[in-house]
């Protein structure tokens, strides 16, 4: 096969947008293995042992719902087969394959828009932190970007006339219900696209037959008919315990307000150059209206930023490229069109020499100071030499590693699957126990054997005197039943690093 110079120019901005965003993911996330990851992993567990998907919750001693509908089942089988077969490396190297899916797919919906690949690659620096910011080792969610990338394709082709393209999607689609129950936003995009084509004057019946027949894929999982309504309660909840559910300008996600608001301002500009044609009806609506409600949602939910990432990546070059300031870059460009490719060169070196000095293929499971989460890898290294068995009161954060490493011996009070398996009250309950200290109404009733909790928290100065701290590090304390037989341990200051599996 012969290989052209424009398709060199594009294979050579792809590499160089994976090796960026890859950079980025680690630099944010510090390579912590993702919160989600661990109650994920447990329940693949479960379903290899038992030949079946659980339709209960078996991790929890506190009232958990019924039937349990866990949406990331899919990613779960296939971190733990990546974890079976490669060990953590499987884990990093699923995270890399998600990622560089994600760009892949945004390289071709703006090739075929006859954009410019350098627009691309200039595209890429400014939402590198917003895309990679998805991609901690590895989150369920990441699937997402990646088949929210491949509609967007689908839906470009399909409006070049390639009436196969959405069919050929749907199996992704399938796919992606069985990974996240964020499949839910492309009936949203879809529908976008629907009403640009009808204010065209363009086929559009077919796409809202692609619709009624996604509407009826999403019975295709093993739970069935069951993911409808617990959809529908899904996306009505809030979610209080969940920072990323907080708006882009709140606390620690500020930063990423000047990415998000200089890459928008460009995108209004760029709307705006073709609004005459979006009124004649010449030009479709259904780029930049994606682009915008992306954008929105983001802005609003932080956890969505990384769809207005691949919306942006995929739509504005071309859009951009059609007005004057986008011809005149695309000019300068031309006149300059070594010092761009050294550039980019420059930016893959630096991007590698990075990876390698954050050591991008060592996972972190940190009991202090992780980005990601903490998790009480001490704790749990001394209660499996102890031999503990019981229940054992978890923070929301916390339960999913200790689930992961002590089930079926040790049950725990939460953790954070927040709805998949608990009701909003029992989530809300636990959380003010560890916010006031009030242990006390909680194992009433829900008998306990043992709490985990926080240095210097509520929790820890209200257990202090009443029950036996067996256990304490830098981070973390463990307090026992009165009559539990366990041997104290005291570890001061020191923290701990633990690992997969």
């Amino acid at each position: 096969m012969k290989i052209n110079g424009s398709t060199a120019r594009w294979g050579i901005v792809w590499m160089g947008l994976v090796l960026l965003f890859s950079a980025w993911a680690t630099r944010a996330s510090h390579n912590v293995v993702d919160l989600d990851l661990w109650h994920e992993l447990s329940l693949a567990r479960e379903i290899v042992r038992q030949g079946a998907v659980p339709r209960a919750d078996f991790l929890a001693y506190t009232p958990t719902v019924s039937p349990m509908l866990d949406h990331e089942w899919g990613a779960g089988m296939l971190a733990y087969a990546a974890l079976k077969i490669a060990g953590p490396s499987g884990i990093v190297a699923l995270t890399l394959c998600t990622l560089a899916a994600a760009c892949l797919f945004c390289c071709a919906t703006a090739r075929r828009q006859k954009t410019d690949a350098r627009i691309l690659a200039l595209a890429g620096i400014v939402t590198a932190p917003l895309l990679a910011m998805g991609f901690t080792p590895v989150r369920a969610h990441a699937y997402s970007f990646v088949f929210f990338a491949a509609l967007l394709l689908a839906i470009e082709k399909d409006r070049q006339g390639v009436r196969r393209a959405l069919p050929m999607w749907m199996p992704l689609f399938v796919f992606w219900i069985n990974c996240h129950a964020s499949f839910v936003l492309s009936f949203i995009f879809l529908g976008v696209y629907w009403i640009s084509a009808l204010w065209q004057r363009k086929p559009h019946i077919h796409i809202l037959i692609a619709m009624a027949v996604c509407a009826a894929l999403v019975a295709v999982n093993p739970y069935g008919t069951a993911m409808y309504p617990y959809v529908w309660r899904s996306v009505r909840m809030a979610r209080p315990m969940v920072d990323e559910w907080s708006p882009a300008w709140h606390g620690r996600f500020a930063p990423l307000l000047r990415p998000v608001l200089i890459s928008l301002a460009l995108v209004l500009y760029a709307a705006w150059h073709r609004c005459g044609a979006f009124f004649r009806r010449e030009a479709p609506l259904q780029p930049a209206a994606t682009i915008l409600l992306a954008a929105a949602a983001g802005i609003l939910h932080v956890k969505l930023l990384p769809y207005y990432a691949v919306a942006f990546l995929a739509y504005f070059p071309a859009m951009f490229g059609g007005t004057p300031i986008g011809a005149t870059t695309i000019a300068i460009l031309d006149n300059n069109r070594k010092a761009f490719w050294a550039t980019w060169t420059a930016v893959m070196v630096a991007s590698i020499a990075g990876l390698g000095m954050m050591r991008f293929w060592v996972l972190s499971v940190p009991d202090h100071g992780g980005v990601v989460s903490d998790y009480p890898v001490g704790a749990v290294e001394y209660m499996a030499k102890e031999h503990f068995e019981g229940r054992l009161m978890t923070p929301f954060n916390e339960g999913a590693y200790v689930s992961w490493k002590l089930y079926p011996d040790v049950l725990i009070s939460m953790d954070s699957r927040y709805e998949v398996a608990y009701p909003e009250w029992m989530v809300a309950r636990n959380q003010h126990a560890y916010d006031t200290g009030d242990w006390r109404s909680f194992i009433e009733a829900y008998p306990t054997d043992a709490i985990l909790t926080h240095r210097n928290s509520p929790m820890e100065a209200s257990l202090s005197g009443a029950w036996r701290r067996v256990y304490r590090d830098g981070a973390y304390c463990l307090f026992a039943r009165p009559g539990l037989n366990l041997t104290p341990a005291d570890y001061g200051a020191q923290t701990f690093n633990g690992s997969l599996p």
